[in-house]
């Protein structure tokens, strides 16, 4: 199947979001994502994909975008996949910007045909906010990093509740990349690597990066991608998708960025990804 994640830049942030959409929604068709988790997918948007992502089921349903639920959302293509349980990490909660709670949805699907279960989880995790309102404070604890490697920690621990015959995608902005974060701002969290949720969530032997297995590298901490390769803002890759060990990476896409290509400011990032025969 092909997995994606995508962050399609909340219609809040600019006043052309239905064009914008117009062109996340072919992204998502023209590339035959199966499964994707969305980023900033503010109310509007969510119901402009509801009626134009034709044969997508989604979730989470109903108008509350309490923690940021909806703009979390994740979609399926309902021809080859059904919704067999959903739900909210809550216990405990998660960090989103400068401290706010973050609903991070979760689904568990099956395949059509062959009966595979598998889990689809998706975050949005916190951002460094520079300016007047920046939560960046000395010593760590209230810094968006530290909000990452907390996040991190309990993503490894909800995946650990889970049952362990059942493989785990989990798609997400994860605003960290594979290197320790490069602006000046540093806290203590931010200035080493141990504290990256990618060398947390990889380091924990719970998943694997999609973009490691597709390239055929091993985890290292730091571990930064080729030059060729990368993706956001100059930066390293922030948007991730982690796979349960033994899951195989086939292919690799990503999109062009900007208002006028995918109507992000992001990316999206698209695996194909195999499930052996031995998880069932």
């Amino acid at each position: 199947m092909r997995v994606a994640t995508f962050n399609i830049e909340g219609a809040s942030h600019t006043g052309s979001w239905q064009s914008r959409a117009k062109k996340s929604a072919h992204m998502v068709l023209s590339r035959h994502v199966d499964v994707i988790g969305f980023q900033e997918m503010q109310t509007p948007q969510r119901d402009y994909f509801k009626h134009h992502l034709h044969g997508y089921d989604n979730y989470p349903t109903g108008q509350s975008d309490a923690g940021h639920r909806i703009e979390n959302s994740i979609f399926w293509n309902t021809s080859e996949y059904q919704l067999i349980g959903s739900g909210i990490q809550k216990a405990p909660r998660l960090e989103y910007f400068c401290g706010q709670d973050l609903d991070a949805p979760w689904v568990e699907l099956q395949d059509k045909q062959t009966g595979q279960k598998f889990f689809v989880l998706n975050t949005h995790d916190p951002a460094y906010a520079p300016g007047p309102n920046n939560c960046s404070t000395a010593g760590g604890t209230g810094s968006p990093a530290y909000g990452r490697y907390i996040d991190a920690k309990r993503h490894v621990a909800f995946m650990r509740s889970l049952p362990k015959n059942v493989p785990v995608v989990y798609t997400g902005d994860f605003n960290g990349g594979y290197t320790k974060e490069p602006n000046g701002n540093a806290t203590a969290y931010q200035d080493k690597n141990k504290y990256l949720g990618y060398c947390v969530m990889v380091g924990s032997g719970v998943v694997r990066d999609a973009y490691d297995v597709y390239k055929n590298r091993s985890y290292q901490c730091p571990n930064p991608k080729p030059a060729a390769d990368v993706t956001y803002g100059g930066g390293d890759g922030i948007d991730h998708v982690y796979l349960t060990p033994g899951i195989q990476v086939d292919g690799w896409v990503r999109t062009a960025v900007g208002e006028h290509r995918d109507g992000s400011d992001h990316p999206m990032q698209a695996f194909d990804i195999s499930i052996p025969a031995s998880f069932r």
